[in-house]
């Protein structure tokens, strides 16, 4: 059996387009995700028939090795396949790009506001992290002395037993 493997959606500017293509892909293989799922496997990739159920079902961007086996299963020709990896990527660093904040305005807005850049935060976040352990263990270690100088014999339960008397 011949398989007609669409052409690498060259078009597609959203992950939903991408997507939309990968459908056309498995629906014009005629294959079901089961059976996609067994070549993938016999071409040496995991994709469970789960996985290529849900990624085909969203509109957001799915993982390279998704897209690998899936294009691996049906058929699709190396060089093929490269485009629509390199389709992917580019997508992937288009969104990665508009996500990132232009860095330049947010500094020169917080100096303005008088608030560190947003480049502090990590440093921030850490060291409230170690402040709060700083708390946790003086706080264990006030617990400890208040019990030792509750003075008595015995342990902090009260009882008299030698083993747990301090010092015994």
């Amino acid at each position: 059996m011949t398989e007609v493997v669409p052409a690498c959606p060259s078009g597609a500017a959203t992950p939903g387009e991408y997507v939309a293509a990968l459908r056309q892909l498995r629906q014009g293989s005629g294959l079901t995700y089961r059976e996609i799922a067994r070549r993938a496997t016999a071409a040496g990739h995991w994709l469970p028939p789960s996985t290529l159920a849900a990624a085909l079902a969203r509109v957001t961007l799915p993982h390279e090795r998704v897209v690998l086996a899936l294009l691996a299963a049906c058929g699709t020709p190396d060089a093929e396949a490269r485009r629509w990896l390199a389709e992917r990527n580019e997508i992937e660093t288009r969104l990665a790009e508009a996500a990132r904040p232009d860095q330049t305005r947010l500094v020169a807005s917080s100096r303005r506001e008088g608030v560190p850049p947003d480049d502090a935060g990590p440093q921030r976040r850490a060291a409230g992290v170690v402040v709060a352990c700083a708390v946790g263990v003086l706080a264990g270690a006030a617990g400890v002395l208040a019990v030792r100088r509750r003075g008595g014999s015995g342990c902090a339960r009260g009882c008299q037993r030698r083993r747990c008397a301090p010092g015994g």
